[in-house]
């Protein structure tokens, strides 16, 4: 089955020995040493030291950012507003058993993120062909968006305190 995230990916999904996670859309594919144990969460990934590279793409399809959100002691109206539908549509292709989140909810504002690891130097990139290559240690960029999940998470998920009436 496809993975969903594009023609590089489901090339190098197809590769000897590569070990693929089994969530059909949100893959995560792994080639090398430790691969089944790196493709099932990012979080052995950063706790290693590894990188992570966006083809194409920038920080908001790096679903590896949400392990910081599980570090930070979120407020109780942010974490309410995290609480993700599954849209029916999806659920009619993909098994609900299957779906780690959903696509209705707030989400970190992950270009937020890569603004700041920008002006830091944390970012390394290049281009290949006409798309943007960023290249990138996984662990100071989970450090940095706790930072800013910490410093102020309502910036962070795009919420506005004053439009908001959580306290009655």
């Amino acid at each position: 089955m496809p993975s969903g995230m594009g023609v590089i990916a489901d090339t190098f999904r197809r590769h000897p020995d590569v070990v693929r996670w089994y969530h059909p859309f949100h893959s995560v594919s792994a080639w090398g040493k430790d691969a089944d144990v790196f493709c099932q969460s990012f979080k052995p990934l950063v706790e290693a030291g590894g990188m992570l590279l966006l083809l194409g793409g920038q920080m908001d399809r790096c679903w590896a950012l949400h392990i910081a959100e599980e570090l930070v002691q979120l407020p109780e109206d942010i974490r309410k507003l995290m609480q993700w539908e599954i849209p029916q549509e999806l659920l009619e292709v993909y098994p609900p058993d299957k779906w780690l989140i959903g696509c209705k909810g707030v989400w970190g504002d992950f270009l937020i993120v890569q603004e700041a690891a920008e002006k830091l130097c944390l970012i390394q990139k290049t281009s290949i062909g006409a798309a943007i290559v960023r290249l990138f240690d996984a662990k100071p960029m989970m450090d940095l968006y706790e930072m800013l999940l910490i410093e102020n998470p309502y910036r962070m998920f795009g919420i506005d305190r004053k439009d908001t009436c959580f306290y009655e």
